[in-house]
This record gives structure tokens, sequence and C-alpha cells, in this order.
């Protein structure tokens, strides 16, 4: 067909693409129809994709300049998509397998649903959301066992200090009143100052150890912040999904 005949006979500004190399990604092949035209929208499904062009002249360059071409080792077949309904089929679905039959789609159940390639992007991501939401899982569940170990750690720890503190108390002080009045100045300076190093070197782990708690405190709950954005995403992608589910079995 010539180039005036082919301009004359395109009428739609919908494409069907068949024969495309099975790891094609839709932006990959958005680059290499964008040499042709404007594009607005597409979708790959297996090794078709439905794609709408801008204009009806964008949709007879690409017919022109890619029909017959070579993609990554693949002779593709561009059509204009003629059926009106010709869109429905399930979404990211496997598609029908590529021929080298020359006519379009022969019918519409073997067509993808038409989407803009923002949605086709959002719902490709659903397997790695549920991925993601399983290492953010596990994550929470280290970080709340951590946590839970510190904060018992910390009870047994008063719990074996207090009898210990209550009842050597007494005793504690009545030993250095004695030995402090056999001290000199200066041996008494020396031990006041060793007891006020010992003190601040306690009060320093103390200070250490709470904030080891704090931080544990802190990053369960920014994952626990993070899983529930991760889950609300999951579940707009989920409605989403249910929703070009509902158009394809309306068409």
């Amino acid at each position: 067909m010539s180039k005036q005949a082919t301009v004359t006979s395109t009428t739609s500004t919908r494409l069907y693409i068949s024969n495309l190399p099975t790891a094609v990604s839709w932006p990959e092949l958005r680059v290499l129809l964008e040499g042709a035209g404007a594009v607005e929208s597409g979708l790959i499904t297996g090794r078709s994709a439905a794609v709408t062009m801008a204009t009806v002249t964008d949709a007879a360059a690409s017919i022109l300049t890619l029909n017959g071409t070579t993609f990554n080792g693949r002779v593709l077949i561009v059509r204009q998509d003629v059926e009106e309904d010709g869109w429905a089929g399930e979404v990211c679905g496997s598609g029908a397998p590529a021929t080298a039959n020359a006519s379009g789609p022969s019918n519409a159940q073997q067509q993808p649903l038409l989407l803009t390639s923002e949605d086709a992007e959002a719902l490709r991501t659903i397997p790695g959301l549920h991925e993601q939401i399983n290492v953010q899982q596990a994550q929470l569940a280290r970080l709340e066992a951590s946590v839970i170990r510190l904060e018992q750690a910390n009870a047994r720890l008063t719990a074996q200090l207090l009898p210990v503190v209550v009842q050597e108390a007494p005793r504690l002080e009545g030993r250095r009143r004695t030995l402090f009045a056999r001290l000199t100045p200066s041996q008494l300076q020396r031990r006041q100052r060793q007891q006020q190093n010992d003190q601040e070197q306690q009060q320093r782990h103390e200070e250490h150890r709470q904030q080891l708690l704090h931080r544990q405190q802190l990053q369960l709950q920014q994952q626990q912040q993070q899983q529930l954005q991760l889950q609300q995403q999951l579940l707009q992608l989920q409605q989403l999904q249910q929703l070009q589910q509902q158009r394809s079995r309306r068409r």
C-alpha cells in the first residue's frame, strides 16, 4: 500500500501491534512509537499491544514507519484497530500469541483493555508491593522482638537491683561514714571524686540504655507507618485492578 493510501485509509487513532519481543516493556515501545508520532496511552499484553495515538495522522505515520520493521529481532505488525469495542479483555493477561498474520485482531475478546501507561505501570507494581510488605513485616517482627527484649531486660534489672539497694543501703552508708572518718582530707577528696566519677559513669550507662530503647521504639513506629502506607498503596492498586476487571466484563 502506498503512503498516500495508508494515510487516507487510516481513520482511527487506535493501533494494534503484534509479534512484539517477549521481554519488551511499555516504556521501550512508547519510545519507539514516539519516533513516528505523539502517543496518548497503551498497554502491552503478552506479545501484543493496544495503543492510542494523539491524532489519526500520528497513527498513520506509525503504521507507515513501523509496520514490517524489525524490533529486537522481531518483525512488527502494526495495523489500525478498526473494532470500535475491540479493547476488551483481561487486564495484564497473557494476551493472544504473536503471529505473522497481516490482518489485525480478529475478535474483541483477544484484545487488551485500554489503559493509560500510568495505570498499567501501577498494576504491574502489585507483586512488588506484596514482596515489599512481606519484607517490612519481617523487619517489623524483628524490631518488636528487640524492643520487647530490651523492656524485659530493663524490668529484670530493676527487679534484681531494687531489693539489693534497699537491703544494703543502711549497711553501706554506715560503712561509708566509718571509712570517711578514718580518711585524711586528701584521701577523702579523692574518694569523693571517685564516687562522683562512678555516679557519672552509671548515669551515662543508664542514659545510653534509655537512648537505645528510645531508638528501637522510634524504628518500630517508623516501620509500622511504612507498613500502613504500603498496605494503603496495595489497597488502592487492588481497587484499580477490580475497576478495570469490571470495565472488561461490562464490555
